[in-house]
């Protein structure tokens, strides 16, 4: 596979199969990242009562936070701003949306995606929800929070306090500690 160097970030490529999709084994078909992500999404709404939305979120948070701060490491990124590209330019080559990233501190954080595929495919094929749905999403922002902060997952809470799911102009992720 071959590899490519943006913002120190390297990206697998697929032979044959579309930039940032994935090849799923069915014949002739190429799912994006975003289809995996939505139907995970609606497998944890389905399992609510089970805790479903924090589970999602918690394991997007970890994975996230692993990946980051593995290549964060490797890469030598330690300034705030060098940890903010890559996860900017993560999410993005992951296929889930733009984002940026301000109120940067100690012990919070506030994202804005202007841009989520996950809220933009509920809405094509769910229709509007009736409260947000980027679980993974917060997961992200949670991870970020944490590997800014050099501290471990699992201390920041994030609400998504807009949501383009939801008719909102961007959505827009609060993140602080417990």
């Amino acid at each position: 596979m071959a590899g490519e160097r943006l913002v120190g970030f390297v990206v697998e490529q697929i032979p044959e199969a579309p930039r940032g999709s994935v090849r799923s084994g069915l014949t002739g078909a190429v799912l994006h990242p975003y289809h995996y992500a939505l139907l995970c999404t609606q497998l944890a709404l389905d399992t609510a009562r089970c805790d479903g939305p924090r589970l999602l979120c918690e394991a997007a948070e970890n994975a996230f936070y692993r990946q980051l701060d593995r290549h964060c490491r490797e890469h030598g990124a330690r300034a705030t701003e060098e940890r903010l590209a890559v996860a900017r330019e993560a999410w993005r080559r992951a296929g889930m949306g733009r984002v940026e990233f301000s109120a940067v501190g100690p012990d919070n954080l506030t994202a804005v995606m202007d841009r989520s595929l996950v809220d933009i495919c509920w809405v094509r094929r769910w229709g509007r929800p009736d409260a947000p749905v980027n679980h993974i999403g917060r997961g992200f922002v949670a991870a970020v929070a944490a590997l800014v902060s050099d501290l471990p997952p699992g201390l920041f809470a994030v609400e998504e306090c807009a949501s383009l799911a939801l008719g909102d102009e961007a959505s827009v992720f609060q993140a602080a500690i417990k």
